[in-house]
This record gives C-alpha cells, sequence and structure tokens, in this order.
C-alpha cells in the first residue's frame, strides 16, 4: 500500500485526518478540517527538543507528573485541533482521547522550540489552539537562535508573560515549581554568528 495522498487544500473531518495520518509517514497537525505538514528541524532544534525532555525528566523525576516528547499530539477539542508539541508534561493522571494511544488531552505544560520557518506559527496559531485547553498551564517558547525562554501563563487569562535571557538565566515553571538553568536548554547548542 502506497503513501496516503493528504492535501493541504482539502477539508478533512478529524476521523479522516486521524485515519490517513496514521497511515502517512509524515506527521500533520490538524485546525478545523485543515491540515499542515510538519517540516523537519534543525540540528540545533532536535538538541534543544531533547535537552528540554532531559530537563524535564530529571526535575520532575519523584513527583507525580510524566514527561513527553515530540511523538505524541495533544487535541485541543473547543479549538478542534490536534497538534504536535516539541516537548509536554502532564501531571496528574493521563487522559488519553477515547480508543486512541497517540492523542493526550490533559497537558500541564507544552514546550515549543521556535525555527525561523515556523516562528509565527507558534506564537499566534498554535498558541490560540493551545491556550483553549483547560488543562494548559504554561506554554513555553524555547529559542534556538539564542539563549532565550519565554513562558506564558495561564494566570490572569493568559496575561503573565515571562522572559529569561542569556546562559546564566534560570528558567521558572511555576506549574510544575521547577527551575530549569538556561545552560541545561542549550547544552551543545552552537549559535551562529
Amino acid at each position: 500500500m502506497g503513501e496516503p495522498k493528504l492535501d493541504a487544500h482539502q477539508k478533512y473531518t478529524p476521523e479522516e485526518y486521524l485515519t490517513l495520518e496514521a497511515e502517512s509517514q509524515e506527521k500533520w497537525e490538524f485546525f478545523d478540517g485543515q491540515i499542515t505538514a510538519m517540516s523537519g528541524g534543525t540540528r540545533n532544534h532536535a538538541v534543544i527538543s531533547l535537552n528540554a525532555g532531559i530537563a524535564l525528566g530529571n526535575g520532575l523525576r519523584d513527583r507525580d507528573c510524566t514527561p513527553f516528547g515530540s511523538e505524541l499530539k495533544v487535541y485541543a477539542e473547543a479549538a478542534n485541533a490536534y497538534l504536535y508539541p516539541d516537548a509536554m508534561v502532564v501531571c496528574g493522571a493521563e487522559q488519553l482521547q477515547a480508543g486512541r494511544n497517540d492523542v493526550l488531552m490533559n497537558p500541564t505544560l507544552i514546550v515549543e522550540v521556535l525555527s525561523p520557518s515556523t516562528m509565527q506559527y507558534d506564537f499566534v496559531k498554535k498558541y490560540d489552539r493551545y491556550k483553549r485547553m483547560p488543562s494548559l498551564r504554561e506554554y513555553v517558547l524555547i529559542s534556538q537562535d539564542q539563549p532565550r525562554v519565554e513562558v506564558r501563563s495561564s494566570v490572569d487569562d493568559w496575561g503573565q508573560i515571562r522572559t529569561y535571557e542569556g546562559l546564566d538565566s534560570v528558567a521558572i515553571f511555576s506549574s510544575l515549581s521547577l527551575q530549569i538553568p538556561l545552560t541545561e536548554l542549550y547544552r551543545r547548542v552552537t549559535f551562529e554568528g
């Protein structure tokens, strides 16, 4: 059987999307009938994503919170969107979508590593979809071009934004009662220029 033909210009139902994406070698995100192919990342993107997962895992080792990498998608029901975060954490019992083992419904914290090609998408569109998830407490944006982390919090209706810049900074994730030095997130990352 050949690769399924997903067309970014066609409208899909959530069920069609899930079926076709399961048969595809590529990852696709879904929003209100439209699909978007997930592009490959850079070396820095891959290293930072892995570092974030490791740092979250180490920091939450003895807590009732589970970190995940980019292989699971989340379903933002209020936005009718299936999205792939670069990393995420679920605190408490994990809620999977009924009949599925690849869709989480209740992330506490979501991490996106910013790429030049997806920066606007992550800053605006994904953020708008993610923040409609009742369980989500923090949305974390990590730059791959400079040591910079932005943490958006659900406090005050998503009005609280904290920015950490420089390798001497320590990012605070209030929803997890966790602090992570930026040196851990940027370990083995080479900045250009």
